[in-house]
């Protein structure tokens, strides 16, 4: 019977034995390698090479911490991740697999690092300011921008805000204040952020433009000598109105030719008061709507040649107050009307009057008058030039219509192709330009074919 067990048990261990042998034996794939491909601030592409006899691949995405932020299975050999953080590293865990019932068994993991590179903050605009007439700002190119953003705020409260892919902004028909203008550099690329804000300040100055006599009608017949003084702002002095001395009227002009009261006290609108010096009403007179302007209540007409009136509304007579004047003679337009002599300086490109060297214009010009406030001006920079303006009376400035100038070029400020000239009158009539430029485009793109320029024109 012992022999019996024997037998049995050298069976059973030979059966055992020939089926172990018998199990398919399986070779591991080879373990994936690979690299970041490309790296951007907030995305990943990893590649590893093809691994002989794989069919698939699975990966996971950790981030610094170990967290797994993506994971999936390719028959590819990359992989792309969005959506990431910016100056991250992250790790990449890929292995191989082939197809079931195979000879091989998945590879072992091939762990590949990759790192996010940091935003850039674009550089900081160091802008400038020239007052002259018009108050234009300048500053150089920031790498990377793709534009810039500003805010150009005043002392009285009121800003503007826009957005230029231009290295310079032309602000008009600014009253008098000081102001600052806050820029910064934009982009639209991802790899950028924004700079940051560089303020620049400047001062609009409150200058005379002309003045006038005429004379006050309180609207009861009681009338008076009275000088009103236009200022370059766009503002109006009837000094005395009351024929008391140290009590101003002051007031704008609006596009109905209605007025804005400025110096009044507005607690009762649509009734104003404005402090006159004289003895009842405690020095005031009542006037009605005249602050928030109304073409039925106020009105203002006329030149300092041509002469005219501004009249409005008052509760202390039963008809208008009015201050009227004659015409005053000849008006700016016509009195800048005439030949100049020249002096022009700056650094010319063009060829015409010298070879990327400086130049000195010193031809005749002439102004010729073709509207009420339009001139044309011949001449301009060398002879055989045309250019025409608008005048700015108040501001005595004249703004240069943007045209093909010099065959190919534009006249235009210099650094911005859609910003216009602006020269400057003085009160003994001597006409100054600066920073203008002859701009062409080259590969969608506009030069400055002068620069460094600066011209004073003087009547003969």
């Amino acid at each position: 019977m012992k022999k019996v067990y024997i037998l049995l048990a050298l069976l059973c261990a030979c059966i055992f034995t020939s089926c172990k042998d018998d199990d398919p034996v399986l070779t591991p794939l080879q373990t994936p390698s690979g690299e970041v491909y490309q790296a951007t601030v907030c995305s990943l592409t990893f590649f590893w090479d093809k691994v002989q006899n794989a069919t698939q691949y699975g990966y996971e995405l950790k981030d610094s911490n170990g967290s797994v932020v993506a994971g999936d299975v390719t028959n590819g050999t990359t992989a792309t991740f969005t959506g990431l953080k910016d100056n991250s590293t992250y790790t990449l865990d890929v292995w191989a697999y082939s197809e079931y019932g195979s000879q091989y068994e998945k590879s072992k993991v091939a762990s590949l690092s990759g790192t996010t590179p940091a935003i850039i903050q674009l550089a900081t605009p160091s802008p400038a300011a020239t007052v002259d007439g018009a108050a234009t700002i300048t500053w150089e190119a920031v790498p990377n921008a793709t534009g810039y953003s500003y805010t150009c705020s005043s002392d009285n409260g009121t800003s503007v805000s826009g957005t230029t892919a231009e290295t310079s902004v032309t602000l008009y028909s600014l009253t008098t204040g000081t102001y600052s203008f806050s820029i910064k550099a934009v982009s639209d690329q991802e790899a950028f952020s924004d700079s940051e804000e560089a303020t620049v300040t400047f001062e609009i100055e409150k200058k005379e433009s002309w003045r006038v006599d005429g004379t006050f009608n309180d609207g009861a017949d009681n009338k008076w000598t009275v000088t009103m003084i236009a200022w370059n702002n766009g503002t109006y002095t009837l000094k005395n109105w009351y024929n008391v001395e140290g009590y101003d009227l002051e007031f704008s002009v609006n596009d109905d030719t209605s007025i804005n009261i400025l110096n009044c006290y507005e607690a009762y609108l649509p009734n104003i008061w404005v402090e006159a010096g004289i003895e009842e009403d405690n020095g005031w007179i009542q006037l009605y709507t005249a602050s928030t302007g109304s073409g039925s209540y106020s009105s203002f007409a006329g030149t300092r040649a041509d002469g005219g009136s501004v009249w409005f509304y008052s509760y202390k007579t039963e008809n208008y107050a009015e201050f009227t004047w004659n015409g005053g003679g000849s008006s700016l337009i016509d009195e800048i009307v005439g030949t100049y002599a020249q002096n022009g300086t700056g650094i010319d490109y063009t060829g015409v009057l010298s070879d990327n060297a400086a130049f000195n214009a010193t031809n005749d010009v002439t102004i010729t008058k073709t509207g009420d406030n339009t001139i044309e001006m011949t001449g301009f920079f060398c002879e055989g030039t045309t250019l025409t303006a608008t005048l700015d009376e108040s501001a005595r400035t004249l703004t240069f219509d943007i045209s093909v100038w010099l065959t190919y070029y534009y006249f235009s400020a210099a650094g911005n192709v859609s910003a216009p000239v602006v020269a400057t009158i003085a009160e003994d009539g001597t006409i100054t330009f600066t920073s203008w430029s002859a701009m062409a485009e080259y590969s969608g793109v506009y030069y400055d074919y002068v620069a460094d320029t600066s011209t004073t024109l003087t009547k003969k």
